[in-house]
């Protein structure tokens, strides 16, 4: 969820210790996450000039668009498996993606599980993955942004017309003009506290928990088939990483 609060003052230049505030009328912003809405919403604000900082409390970035990677070399895409486009102004960041190398098609023969069957999955999508991992994407978002991982926004506080941001081991970290929330709903109600409607908002989006299983094998499985979803089944979807790109 991605909602945020404008005032109308700069800070002075004592105040900007992070980034240091432009003279040329741009705001300073904050983004609390740095997942895929939170970066591609700093990206956008960057490259019109304005003046973004984003905070993490991860140690990396990506979010649900994450990659896992163990001491042997293997890869697990965690969170989001895939992607498609069904918006045309989307569908020009994926091209553009495709001719940097982030991203590729994947071609993995995707099945519906069901009943002891295995039926063809009646939805004909093209689907799209980063590489080498869906983390691809989001890093290169990040490029050249001011971010901060392993810092947790615990509040916001209101300053005249700006807003003050404090970590949770109390440290106030700077003021900004515009901060925007882009983290799960429970994180962004709290955050919101100061602002009653939009906590409102965001406490009413409800989420549902999932488990990620992440196994490896000594010898590929003899399944006939690199994805698919399943019915009746605690698993609600089962992967080949190694099938991607």
């Amino acid at each position: 969820m991605t909602k945020s609060v404008r005032g109308t003052e700069l800070p002075t230049r004592r105040e900007s210790r992070l980034t240091g505030a432009h003279g040329n009328g741009s705001p300073r912003v904050a983004v609390v996450g740095a997942g895929i809405s939170g970066l591609i919403c700093a990206r956008t604000l960057a490259d019109h000039g304005v003046t973004v900082t984003v905070f993490e409390k991860s140690r990396g970035v990506a979010g649900r668009m994450a990659t896992r990677r163990t001491e042997d070399g293997l890869a697990f895409d965690h969170g989001a498996q895939y992607f498609t486009v069904s918006d045309e102004s989307f569908g020009r960041h994926v091209r553009s993606w495709q001719e940097d190398g982030l991203v590729e098609t994947w071609n993995g023969m995707i099945r519906v599980l069901r009943e002891g069957r295995i039926d063809p999955c009646q939805t004909q999508m093209r689907r799209f993955v980063g590489t080498p991992g869906m983390t691809a994407v989001c890093k290169h978002l990040a490029t050249e942004i001011d971010v901060h991982l392993r810092c947790e926004i615990a509040s916001l506080q209101p300053v005249g017309n700006s807003w003050r941001l404090t970590d949770r081991t109390g440290r106030s970290l700077d003021t900004f003009n515009i901060v925007i929330v882009s983290a799960p709903s429970p994180q962004s109600a709290r955050l919101l506290e100061p602002v009653p409607e939009l906590a409102g908002l965001a406490g009413q989006v409800v989420m549902e928990p999932c488990w990620a299983v992440m196994a490896a094998f000594d010898t590929p499985l003899p399944a006939a088939f690199d994805g698919a979803f399943v019915q009746d089944s605690a698993l609600s979807w089962v992967a080949r990483n190694s099938s991607k790109p």
